[in-house]
């Protein structure tokens, strides 16, 4: 009996010592959200360029028309935007990427599509340098690549 009792206790301490690792963990909940939503938007885009002769959308507004491809319109916002600011987005589509084919990057792995940005506005255009300089996620910023490749990268 005693020993059933003691192998409970090491149970709920090692479960206990698990999830206190779990809250200090690197990969905090609006890091995963913002990485889940990213990814959603990239398919988005390929979704995109599918339909449309494997063209990417034109920047001056490619939220507007990659929404169709998107459910629910929030996955358009990094979450910690979010919860400033709903108006706002903090999401931009990489400029490299405006209007082009698909067959003009070889090495689609290379190519950043999105990322998060210091340009808040709704269809943002930009390049890397317009990333936060102080990182959203607990050190950590999001971007997503032509291959369907989502990251979060120390700035």
């Amino acid at each position: 009996m005693r020993f059933g009792n003691l192998v409970v206790l090491v149970a709920a301490l090692l479960a206990l010592v698990g999830c206190a690792g779990l809250t200090n963990s690197p990969f905090p909940v609006l890091l995963q959200e913002c990485v889940n939503r990213m990814r959603e938007v990239n398919q988005g885009l390929m979704m995109y360029a599918a339909d449309y002769d494997d063209t990417l959308p034109i920047g001056t507004d490619w939220m507007d028309r990659v929404d169709q491809f998107v459910s629910p319109n929030s996955d358009f916002h990094c979450p910690v935007v979010e919860a400033n600011n709903p108006a706002e987005f903090g999401v931009a589509m990489h400029t490299q990427i405006d209007g082009q084919t698909l067959d003009s990057f070889p090495d689609r792995s290379l190519i950043i599509t999105l990322f998060e940005s210091t340009d808040l506005s709704e269809s943002a255009l930009g390049t890397e340098a317009d990333m936060p300089p102080v990182a959203r996620h607990n050190d950590h910023n999001v971007l997503a690549r032509l291959n369907g490749a989502v990251q979060h990268v120390v700035p």
